[in-house]
């Protein structure tokens, strides 16, 4: 006479190998995540240069020992432009220049650069840095 409905259908249950399985899924798009973000973040970081040491063993110009304004640089590289003064009575010649702080480089300098005897030109370079950087850049000129 009476029917009875029907039994509602029983749930799964998840045995332990399915939450081993999710707890792990979990932690690697966690990994993921996190190796991701700290890609992108060391990308766009900043290196901040303090000053600038020159150094110049045959102190081209007498640079040797001059202490320059340091930069930050955004997105690895910056462009640099100072100006040298040439001698009193004598012309000199910059022939080179490069980076001795690690992890920096050089290029595109205007060498080699002769500056007349009392007079000035401008050196300029672009300097590629590292992605996170917190201090001095010396550079030696010859």
């Amino acid at each position: 006479m009476y029917s009875q409905p029907p039994a509602p259908a029983e749930r799964k249950k998840h045995g332990p190998l399915y939450w081993i399985v999710v707890v792990i899924a979990i932690i690697v798009l966690i990994v993921i995540v996190v190796v991701v973000a700290t890609f992108v973040f060391a990308v766009a970081t900043t290196a901040t240069i303090t000053a600038i040491n020159i150094t110049s063993a045959d102190d081209a110009c007498g640079v040797n020992g001059q202490t320059l304004p340091g930069f930050v640089a955004s997105g690895g590289s910056a462009q640099e432009t100072f100006v040298v003064n040439g001698g009193i009575f004598l012309s000199c010649t910059i022939s080179s220049v490069s980076a001795t702080t690690s992890g920096f480089s050089i290029s595109g300098a205007n060498t080699p650069l002769t500056v007349p005897a009392d007079g000035s030109e401008s050196l300029s370079f672009t300097v590629h840095t590292p992605n996170s950087y917190n201090g001095v850049l010396t550079i030696d000129i010859e």
